[in-house]
């Protein structure tokens, strides 16, 4: 008499919790052992060899067991074929072979303004020998007017699943942590550019240009030698070998212990300028310090100095205050 009756096993562990046989046929004949994994995506077999005199594993006899298990998505017959006959052969146990597989659900991305992966690329700039010259690099994103600054992504339709029963399974919806734009930015089109020269500033997700350059801290390896196209004001040291290029004024509140610096506005130093004999100080306004010392300075308008000029060769266009 047919025995069609379905068991469950004891579970040995947590893993095999959800592990099933449904006897087809009698308890010596070949059998499977089913278990379904990750929310019933997938459903794993063990195929077991007849005992004694039993029959072996048939294919209509699989059929039965997963219809039993109502296991009819996804169904991997050609694996079930091999495993099958591997077990039969062979009279000894196939485990862990995976008998189906259903779908996975594909979430929906939300659209979202991504940010320019170019910008903020660490400039790699090599000396002649080839080494990389770490004046050159810097942690400041300069843009330029009209630059693509994030780009819109648009929506992407999500797709549901399907377990190895057949049911749908929802799909879930991502929202990307994207930009916007902020002072000093447009947008056009599908892209957030840029409305002026300046520093790009990512504020919590709010993309502004800043007109001007402020540095709170020392310049040296960490920020590079400076070039911004507005103005710029450094609040601490500048240390030697270091260069400053300015679009617009330069404001240091400290001595300037200056290598190069050209701007195309004023230059105000509220110590004095110190250079090492080649160094040179370019003004395309005027230069204002308390003192000038071992370099040469050259300023389209007035150069004033509250002390004194020590070593040091001055050109302007108009007048030399000394104090």
């Amino acid at each position: 008499m047919e025995n069609t009756g379905l068991q469950e096993e004891k579970p040995a562990s947590r893993e095999a919790q959800n592990r099933q046989t449904v006897i087809i046929g009698d308890k010596n004949d070949g059998n499977l052992v089913i278990s379904f994994h990750d929310n019933d995506l997938e459903a794993r077999a063990d195929f077991m060899p007849p005992l004694g005199k039993g029959a072996p594993l048939g294919v209509d006899q699989i059929a039965l067991i997963l219809e039993r298990l109502n296991i009819v998505h996804g169904i991997q017959w050609e694996t079930i074929q091999e495993a099958m006959m591997e077990c039969n052969l062979n009279r000894r146990p196939v485990r862990d072979v995976v008998i189906a597989r259903g779908d996975r659900p594909v979430d929906e991305v939300a659209e979202y303004y991504e940010m320019n992966p170019h910008l903020g690329r660490p400039n790699h700039a090599e000396e002649g020998n080839g080494r990389v010259d770490y004046r050159a690099r810097s942690p400041f994103i300069i843009v330029k007017q009209d630059q693509a600054l994030a780009k819109l992504r648009y929506r992407k339709e999500g797709r549901k699943g399907k377990d190895v029963h057949g049911q749908e399974i929802p799909h879930g919806v991502q929202k990307p942590e994207g930009v916007s734009g902020g002072t000093n930015t447009r947008v056009e089109g599908r892209l957030i550019l840029a409305e002026i020269n300046g520093q790009l500033v990512n504020d919590g997700g709010v993309l502004n240009v800043r007109n001007s350059l402020v540095i709170k801290g020392a310049v040296g390896y960490g920020t590079g030698n400076i070039s911004f196209p507005g103005d710029v004001v450094i609040e601490c040291p500048i240390s030697d070998g270091f260069k400053i290029y300015s679009g617009g004024s330069v404001t240091i509140k400290q001595t300037f212990d200056v290598t190069d610096v050209i701007t195309k506005g004023d230059l105000i130093v509220a110590g004095g300028i110190i250079g090492r004999g080649a160094a040179l100080v370019k003004s395309g306004g005027i230069i204002r310090t308390k003192f000038i010392e071992n370099c040469k300075a050259a300023a389209r308008k007035t150069i004033t100095v509250d002390t004194e000029i020590i070593n040091s060769s001055v050109f302007t266009l108009e007048n030399v205050d000394l104090g």
